[in-house]
């Protein structure tokens, strides 16, 4: 899944799949980039991630299932991913074409619940 996702676009800086117990599943980095966070920010993102990720999950019997959330910041995209079980999270470069990255996203994600 991390592999074939990254595949997706150039703009793309990583690409990671977590439980939600916060497990890896997996991981990639683009090459010749370097993360801008320490593990330990690595780590805190993805329990923030799962948490707003549970609360909107609070409202989904009424709006219908998260699909994805995207939060731009002055130096990174990041996107999060509900994926079967576990969260897809992705960040991708300031100027990247992010509705084209999420509209590829999802069509994996349904390859790979129908395969």
């Amino acid at each position: 899944m991390c592999e074939k996702t990254m595949k997706i676009d150039q703009a793309i800086r990583f690409v990671g799949v977590y439980t939600h117990q916060g497990e890896m599943v997996c991981n990639r980095m683009r090459d010749n980039t370097s993360s801008m966070i320490t593990s330990e920010q690595i780590q805190m993102s993805i329990y923030y991630a799962k948490l707003r990720h549970e609360t909107r999950e609070h409202l989904s019997h009424d709006i219908g299932k998260e699909e994805f959330s995207l939060t731009k910041y002055e130096k990174v995209i990041r996107f999060t991913v509900p994926f079967e079980n576990d969260l897809l999270l992705l960040s991708a470069d300031t100027d990247a074409n992010y509705i084209k990255i999420v509209d590829e996203v999802l069509k994996v994600i349904k390859e790979t619940k129908t395969s």
